[in-house]
């Protein structure tokens, strides 16, 4: 309306060159220039805030790494994170962030025997890197055997058969195990054993027999994972001497 006062908006995208623009805004009745100072945005960086993961897993275990990245530039952009041990990449998750954004990803890492110990993981965004440490602990893995020079392979019934058995821990931890003895299928007796990581201990056993036994007898040594069997022959016991006494009448 007349001597009525109003306002538009107007944008301008300037070139990615230009460091300065003179704008004309022009009513068709009046014109008016401005010029404006172009300031580049800074580049992009993509810097690690934070990084989480377990103290600690046991071998074979997965490690899961969470990273927090900020892009602390102006211009949006994206990145290929990378997890490395050394310079050999294990992961990687691309992640796409505007300027003064903040974003995460999660990498992973599976271990193995060969990591026992501590393992030093890498993230790595390309414009910056952080390390975490996680420990890696040894499984305790057992071997069963019964020893064949120290059990009995036949007995009497009636006696007792000796039964030998070796545990041994071939794993990187220390650890416990259980061996339970079977005689044809029935709980004979069980015992538990504190084992060294690559060392090895002896359980004895004994198996009292009857004349139910007489025959072969399948003996197993069971553990948590592993197992070992052997037979021994239950022979019948002998019959007993029967004497009779008679007395002849001499003259």
């Amino acid at each position: 309306d007349p001597d009525e006062t109003g306002e538009v908006d107007l944008t301008h995208q300037p070139a990615e060159d230009a460091e300065s623009v003179s704008l004309t805004v022009d009513t068709g009745d009046d014109t008016e220039t401005v010029d404006v100072d172009v300031d580049e945005l800074e580049d992009a960086d993509f810097q690690i805030v934070d990084l989480n993961a377990p103290d600690e897993v046991s071998a074979t275990e997965e490690i899961e790494v969470t990273a927090e990245i900020e892009n602390v530039g102006e211009q949006d952009d994206d990145r290929t994170i990378e997890l490395r041990i050394g310079d050999t990449v294990f992961d990687n998750a691309d992640l796409e962030l505007d300027g003064d954004e903040t974003g995460g990803v999660d990498l992973a890492y599976d271990t193995d025997e060969d990591d026992v110990g501590t393992v030093s993981l890498t993230v790595d965004t390309g414009d910056d890197t952080d390390d975490v440490d996680v420990d890696v602990v040894g499984d305790a893995v057992f071997e069963i055997e019964i020893v064949d020079d120290l059990t009995d392979t036949e007995v009497v019934a009636g006696s007792t058969a000796d039964v030998e058995v070796d545990v041994d821990n071939v794993g990187t931890a220390d650890g416990e195990e259980t061996v339970t003895l079977f005689a044809d299928d029935d709980e004979v007796d069980s015992d538990t054993v504190d084992v060294a990581a690559d060392d090895g201990e002896s359980l004895s056993f004994e198996i009292d027999t009857d004349e139910d036994d007489a025959g072969d007898l399948d003996v197993v040594a069971e553990g948590t994972e592993a197992s070992d069997d052997t037979t021994i022959t239950v022979e019948e016991a002998p019959e007993e001497a029967v004497f009779e006494l008679s007395i002849e009448e001499t003259n």
